[in-house]
């Protein structure tokens, strides 16, 4: 679009020139008043056209600063390993889908995760191991849920928690096998035995006035600790 904006006004000012060597013709009167006439509408166009480019650069570089700021920002609330958010993007949009929720009277789970055995993979295989664990753990994830519309955030080292509004009990069962199937599939050159998850899941049917989420996801969490000292690889769902 700019570079069109250019190149016209490069043939209108072509057309001034032109403009000039006829009105010093002596032999074309009647050419240099309608060229005249011309010459000050194109005039008119080229400064509408520098000022709209000038414009248009200004609106440029806002968008540009506006994108930067935004990417930032969203890098920020991000896991750098992951790419999912962290827990400062747990306190934008975990609680951002919690209020909605809530407004809106929609049921709510939260599901604790957490990488079985990564402590040992870390100390056997080394971290940059370790890191790729999480990544596919995280890509596994990804795979799983409804992504416009769930939350993944890295919790801590080892540990995940998805976020889940207009959610049923069913649903809930489908996604935490849905999940295990995932990560059974991850395969890592280094690791020869299996990547495990040990999982809690608590479901709100409708969240009331004395919920809060760090509540929800303590239970969550409780429910992981017990299939995690029952030998993990399993899910633990209950109602509030």
């Amino acid at each position: 679009m700019k570079n069109k904006i250019l190149l016209l006004i490069y043939v209108l000012i072509g057309l001034e020139i032109l403009l000039v060597i006829f009105n010093y013709d002596e032999y074309t009167a009647y050419f240099s008043i309608l060229f005249g006439n011309v010459k000050h509408l194109s005039f008119n166009i080229i400064l509408i056209l520098i000022i709209y480019l000038l414009f248009y650069n200004f609106k440029q570089k806002i968008q540009r600063a506006e994108k930067k700021a935004s990417d930032k920002h969203n890098e920020a609330l991000s896991d750098n390993i992951t790419g999912v958010y962290n827990r400062a993007g747990l306190n934008e949009y975990g609680l951002a889908k919690w209020e909605d929720a809530k407004n809106n009277s929609l049921s709510f789970a939260t599901i604790f995760i957490d990488v079985d055995k990564l402590k040992l993979f870390n100390d056997t295989y080394g971290h940059l191991v370790g890191d790729s664990v999480i990544k596919e753990v995280a890509n596994a994830l990804k795979n799983s849920i409804r992504l416009t519309s769930d939350i993944i955030i890295r919790y801590g080292g080892d540990e995940f928690l998805i976020l889940l509004s207009d959610v049923k009990k069913p649903a809930l069962k489908m996604l935490a096998k849905r999940i295990q199937s995932n990560i059974k599939a991850i395969q890592i050159d280094e690791i020869n035995e299996e990547i495990t998850l040990s999982i809690g899941i608590v479901l709100l049917e409708k969240i009331h006035a004395d919920d809060k989420l760090e509540d929800i996801i303590h239970l969550a969490d409780v429910n992981l600790y017990e299939v995690k000292n029952k030998g993990g690889n399993a899910y633990i769902l209950c109602n509030k």
